[in-house]
């Protein structure tokens, strides 16, 4: 799924335009457009992309298919020990 899929999906899901989508992520139509119509949205930043995700009352995760772990991408710091 591209992020323009998800973002159409999600104003379908929640019954919304992209209008009000965009306000409610805080940028204006043209900006929301513009982002999900390049290379269809794939070009956006992580951290973007868990911005809006957050601002949608939802998370950016991994999902580890091997040790069947999932990992929420937010922004937030975790300490984590390294090998």
């Amino acid at each position: 799924m591209t992020v323009k899929d998800f973002i159409h999906l999600v104003c379908t899901q929640k019954e919304i335009t992209l209008s009000q989508l965009a306000a409610r992520m805080g940028v204006n139509e043209k900006t929301l457009h513009t982002t999900i119509s390049r290379n269809d949205g794939m070009g956006m930043t992580v951290g973007k992309l868990a911005e809006w995700a957050e601002k949608l009352d939802m998370e950016l995760s991994l999902y580890d298919m091997n040790n069947e772990e999932e990992y929420v991408i937010d922004g937030e710091f975790e300490d984590f020990p390294l090998h």
